[in-house]
């Protein structure tokens, strides 16, 4: 399985920034399936424009089997993107925490 993990990039809702959220989001993907490949646009893209970054996370999204969100997910525009686009792809949906998603 690939697993898709997507938070919000500033990570303010979060302690320790991004890449402490990256590393307890992979840490969570992992307990989730041992034998997941763990798949963070933000580490496996390189420097890029912006328009180019979002090319190449959903690419990367759309060959994973699930997304797991983390914290702060809905209020970022770019993880709600990635929710509603696993979503229509259906794709396995996982959550960082318990949370009541709208339709």
């Amino acid at each position: 399985m690939k697993i898709f993990i997507s938070y919000p990039m500033k990570s303010s809702t979060y302690n320790g920034g991004h890449e402490t959220h990256a590393f307890h989001l992979a840490v969570l993907a992992k307990n989730i399936d041992p034998t997941a490949t763990v798949v963070n646009p933000w580490m496996d893209i390189p420097n890029v424009t912006k328009e180019d970054y979002w090319r190449e996370s959903n690419r990367l999204l759309l060959d994973c089997d699930a997304i797991l969100l983390g914290l702060g997910w809905e209020q970022a525009d770019g993880c709600d993107f990635e929710y509603r686009t696993a979503r229509a792809m259906g794709k396995k949906i996982m959550f960082q925490y318990p949370v009541v998603v709208r339709k």
